[in-house]
């Protein structure tokens, strides 16, 4: 498992650290972006894309305890979970049988 990839999305609200590069010092999230508000104040966005890292005992703890998602099957196998590759994505809400009026 020394050169093998994980491949994750960020799960949720959970910030996980890139670890890789808190080792030389910089603090970055898997699969979220830092944002500066027009308000000048911060917060962290999804990138919606899928964070690629070295196998590492942190990312898999942090996946079985349900903070990143695996983005693909050798990933999720690689961590003992199962695999959604819809992302927890929730079904779309049926559409209601009769319109409902506006009310005044």
């Amino acid at each position: 498992m020394d050169n093998q990839k994980l491949r994750f999305h960020a799960r949720g609200t959970a910030l996980v650290q890139d670890f890789e590069r808190l080792d030389l010092g910089v603090k970055k999230f898997l699969g979220w972006k830092y944002i500066v508000n027009e308000d000048g104040t911060a917060s962290f966005d999804a990138t919606g894309e899928a964070a690629e890292v070295p196998y590492r005992a942190e990312y898999v703890f942090a996946c079985k305890g349900g903070d990143l998602w695996p983005a693909d099957l050798d990933t999720a196998r690689a961590c003992g979970v199962p695999f959604d590759s819809k992302f927890g994505a929730l079904a779309p809400d049926p559409k209601p049988a009769v319109k409902a009026e506006k009310v005044a």
